[in-house]
C-alpha cells in the first residue's frame, strides 16, 4: 500500500522530520516555512532543505527496518 500525501508538511510530520529543524537550520521563521511546506508561498531553498532532511529520514528508517529482517 502506497501513502500519498496532500503537502509536503503532511509527508514530513508523518516521518517525524520536524518543521522547525528546517526553520532553524535555514534562519526563517516557523510559519513561514510551514506555509511554504503546505503550498501557499513559493521558496526553493526551504523546499530543498525540506527534501534533503526527509529523504535522511527515510533512508535511516529504511536501514534500520533492513537490519531487523537480516
Amino acid at each position: 500500500m502506497e501513502r500519498h500525501f496532500k503537502n509536503l508538511r503532511e509527508e514530513m510530520k508523518y516521518f517525524g522530520v520536524r518543521i522547525q529543524s528546517v526553520a532553524e537550520s535555514l534562519k526563517y521563521t516557523q510559519p513561514y516555512v510551514s506555509q511554504v511546506l503546505c503550498g501557499k508561498r513559493q521558496n526553493p531553498k526551504i523546499i530543498a532543505k525540506a527534501m534533503e532532511l526527509l529523504n535522511e529520514r527515510k533512508s535511516d528508517l529504511a536501514r534500520k527496518l533492513e537490519g531487523t529482517y537480516a
